[in-house]
Order: structure tokens, then C-alpha cells, then sequence
């Protein structure tokens, strides 16, 4: 027990970090966000994931996984300078089914915004089911 309490003070510490730095950038006029994976690939391609653990939207108008618009518009900006492709990671509640797809795959596809306008939504066929 000792040494999760030493884990999450660890972690703690590191969040107050993080927070001051978006802090300072986002004074400093700048845009951004937080990656939730870098990778580079044996071939060395890099990529941008962004990872979602959420249960599948359910029809009307399909069923599919989406996440904020402004998540999915500031990874695109991002591809549009870097030319790094993210990467649309869902592990789907409760079946743990994986869902994978590039955004740029999903910005040329079906999508569809919810009644709130804070999400964007991309038909389930649309992804790559990943067992």
C-alpha cells in the first residue's frame, strides 16, 4: 500500500507540472493539446493516438464512436502542419471490442454531430475492428 501511496504522490507531482506548463503556454497565446500516445512504428512512421474507453453511440442516424468536436478538429490541424497522422483508438464498453481508424480516414467518411453539438460521431464501419 506504501508503495501506490508513493506511486500516486509521484503522479500528483507530475500533474501540478503538466498544469503549469499548459498554464504558461496557453498565457503565452498558444494552442494546444494533451497526446495520449506518440508512437513510431517499425518503419519508422510517426503517429498521434488519441484513446477512448467509452460505450458505442447507438442509432438513430448508426451506431459508431466519436468523441469532442474540438478534439477531432485540433488533431487535424495538427496533421495538416506536421503531416503526423493521429489515430482514433476507442476500447469499447463493456465488450473491450478495439476500434482503430486514422482521422483523416473518418474526416472524408460518414459523421454526424449529437443534439448538443459537442461531438462528432463516425459510423462503427467506419473503423477497423481490431480482435
Amino acid at each position: 500500500m506504501d508503495d501506490l501511496k508513493e506511486l500516486l504522490k509521484g503522479y500528483e507531482i507530475g500533474l501540478i507540472g503538466e498544469k503549469s506548463c499548459r498554464d504558461y503556454i496557453k498565457f503565452k497565446g498558444h494552442k494546444f493539446f494533451q497526446a495520449d500516445t506518440i508512437s513510431i512504428s517499425p518503419t519508422g512512421n510517426i503517429y498521434l493516438w488519441e484513446a477512448k474507453h467509452q460505450e458505442k453511440y447507438n442509432a438513430p442516424p448508426f451506431d459508431g464512436h466519436g468523441l469532442p468536436i474540438w478534439q477531432f478538429n485540433m488533431r487535424m490541424e495538427f496533421y495538416q502542419l506536421t503531416k503526423i497522422r493521429p489515430i482514433l483508438y476507442i476500447l469499447e464498453k463493456p465488450t473491450n471490442d478495439i476500434y482503430i481508424q486514422f482521422f483523416d480516414v473518418l474526416y472524408h467518411g460518414e459523421k454526424f454531430i449529437t443534439r448538443t453539438g459537442k461531438r462528432i460521431i463516425f459510423p462503427i464501419e467506419s473503423f477497423i475492428k481490431k480482435t
